[in-house]
């Protein structure tokens, strides 16, 4: 059985940019480790004592969300002990907020629920859809997801995740594969936590909680041999024998470091979980690792003004309408969630917007009341209310006769699914009536609630830098593979990797792409074998 070490936590990074997120390696000469100050990574090492362990193992998983599980799985499964750090004071990052949705085909548990659909037909399906508004992934990278994501449902079917077809279908595939978990009362990803955990102990693998890597230590060759963590308020180092594998999620609750790669988003709300600092990307940075797309941003959502996450839900969005600062409809508020239709509208509006903000405007007819009043009751969101919209509309600042216009626009489709200005609810909602008082207002602020791109890596897993050239006649037109290498011994999944985020599949591809590092990890050669 596992074991597992609860540590008292500590705060957390923030890094304040790029510039500012320095010295976070620790180089050391030869194959024997020695300890030193926080100081950059030097290619000749430094002098020091010898270094003192406090743990050690083949692997060491950073993070334990989708991928971190996956990667412990597999390399546990290859016959190496392995150590997961996790910042937390429980598993599961994003994953255990996420909607729980996977696909699945050519399983024991999908074959039992009817699906015929195979692994090659959904992946043909793919290409020949094109959708993904995050850009176009590597096909090799996305191939793997789509061939062998599957045995997912029924690693966690087996542990006591139970399955039921999803609503979101015809969004995303012909093929009826999309299953939704629940475990117990929990529905969603919430449901992963219980019995990932139970995986993780099955393992043997060393689990330590509230327990946060801070730098990753390397030996005078430049190969990652270990990492610094913090334990309690105290500095530990575990050896990682064969690999670390950095699994610590993206960067989504760290608005200073969306800021400085994203200019665009400078500012922006990050409103992801607040454990997604991009601690395990400066990391790898550090030691010269490339990054992608991370320019992007990521998706960018209405979020009441000033609050601390997605704090309006979809029910509530699409019983109303939007409008900018001035009142008019400016976006159109039946677009898709599912296809990232409304994530483009929002996006496209906020950047336009010099006051960097949107209304939200609902009714108190009964189906909009529920949704507003779930709002309150759930996230503590707060509307402006009146009792007519002209009293709104001096309440929110804005002309009366241009919200009243707006609403009035707005409701002559109540019931249809065509918009008299947009067209298509591609979401599938109705155009719902805003006309009976009272009336509710909510700013909507952007935010980022999950980040694109991250560490460069290979197919193996592996995160790549670009190659030392001494001379720069040297560097000739060439592919990017002869540009690139592994840094030896560093290996990443999930939220921090580069195509993880792509169109519906983000949960998935994860998990995936952890076994897939796991998978490579563990066959590894020892570091101190060759000493």
């Amino acid at each position: 059985m596992a074991t597992e070490k609860g540590m008292s936590r500590r705060s957390f990074i923030t890094a304040a940019g790029i510039a500012g997120a320095a010295s976070l390696g620790v180089a050391l000469s030869g194959c024997a480790p020695h300890q030193q100050e926080e100081t950059p990574m030097a290619a000749t090492g430094a002098s020091g004592g010898d270094m003192t362990w406090d743990a050690e193992a083949d692997i060491v998983v950073v993070g334990c969300g989708a991928a971190g599980w996956a990667a412990t799985y597999e390399a546990t499964k290859a016959g190496c002990e392995v150590i997961v750090l996790e910042k937390s004071p429980s598993i599961g990052g994003d994953m255990s907020i996420c909607a729980g949705i996977l696909p699945g085909y050519e399983t024991e548990y999908t074959v039992s629920q009817g699906v015929t659909a195979t692994a090659e037909e959904c992946w043909q399906e793919y290409l020949e859809r094109g959708e993904n508004p995050h850009g176009v992934p590597p096909q090799d990278v996305i191939e793997y997801v789509f061939k062998n994501c599957s045995e997912n449902i029924d690693i966690l079917a087996e542990h006591g995740v139970e399955w039921q077809r999803a609503d979101i279908q015809a969004h995303y595939s012909a093929y009826d594969i999309f299953f939704e978990a629940h475990y117990g009362d929990i529905v969603g990803g919430g449901s992963f936590v219980e019995p990932l955990k139970a995986i993780i102990d099955e393992t043997g693998a060393t689990l330590m909680t509230n327990t946060r890597g801070k730098r990753l230590i390397t030996n005078a060759e430049g190969r990652v041999i270990g990492i610094e963590a913090d334990e309690g308020g105290s500095t530990i180092a575990v050896k990682a024998r064969k690999a670390v594998v950095l699994t610590t999620g993206g960067y989504s609750g760290n608005s200073k470091l969306i800021g400085a790669f994203a200019e665009q988003w400078k500012g922006v709300k990050g409103s992801g979980l607040p454990t997604n600092i991009g601690d395990g990307l400066i990391m790898a940075m550090d030691l010269g690792a490339l990054t992608v797309r991370t320019q992007d941003g990521g998706f960018i959502l209405a979020n009441s003004e000033y609050g601390t996450g997605f704090n309006v839900n979809a029910d509530c969005l699409y019983k109303g309408f939007i409008c900018d600062p001035t009142g008019a409809r400016c976006i159109n508020d039946g677009a898709s969630y599912a296809t990232n239709d409304l994530v483009d509208q929002f996006s496209a509006q906020f950047s336009r917007q010099e006051e960097d903000f949107l209304w939200l405007v609902v009714d108190s007819s009964p189906d909009s009341l529920e949704a507003y009043e779930t709002n309150v009751a759930t996230h503590g969101t707060t509307f402006i209310t009146a009792d007519t919209l002209e009293a709104l509309a001096s309440e929110m600042g804005v002309d009366a006769d241009t919200l009243v216009a707006s609403a009035e626009e707005f409701s002559r489709a109540a019931g249809e699914l065509v918009d008299p200005v947009y067209g298509e609810r591609t979401s599938g909602y109705p155009i719902h009536a805003v006309a009976e008082g009272p009336f509710h207002a909510l700013k909507l602020g952007p935010s980022i609630v999950m980040t694109t791109g991250g560490l460069k890596s290979s197919l193996t897993g592996q995160v790549l830098r670009a190659k030392r050239v001494g001379d720069a006649d040297a560097v000739a037109p060439t592919d990017e593979t002869e540009l690139t290498e592994p840094i030896p011994g560093l290996y990443a999944a999930g939220m921090i990797a580069e195509w993880t985020c792509f169109t519906g599949w983000s949960c998935i591809s994860c998990m995936t792409l952890g076994h897939l590092a796991g998978i490579n990890a563990a066959k590894e050669e020892s570091w101190e074998s060759r000493c």
